[in-house]
């Protein structure tokens, strides 16, 4: 009972757990990023590593995928 609750809890937190984005840019790289992108006068405004805000302009990123 115990191990099917702990799997249980498990599963759900991979499920809801923070998403992550994949950003294609026109140069072929590729940005993972946490939570999704927002578009804002031109720019995709993202969280990088330890939080941090950056931002990429929205003509250099052909798609973004949620991973």
């Amino acid at each position: 009972m115990k191990r099917i609750l702990l799997l249980t809890l498990g599963l759900t937190w991979l499920a809801c757990g923070c998403a992550h984005y994949d950003m294609m840019l026109v140069n072929g790289d590729k940005l993972r990023v946490r939570g999704k992108p927002k578009l804002k006068n031109g720019y995709f405004y993202y969280k990088a590593g330890f939080g941090k805000t950056e931002r990429v302009p929205a003509g250099r990123v052909v798609e973004i995928n949620a991973e």
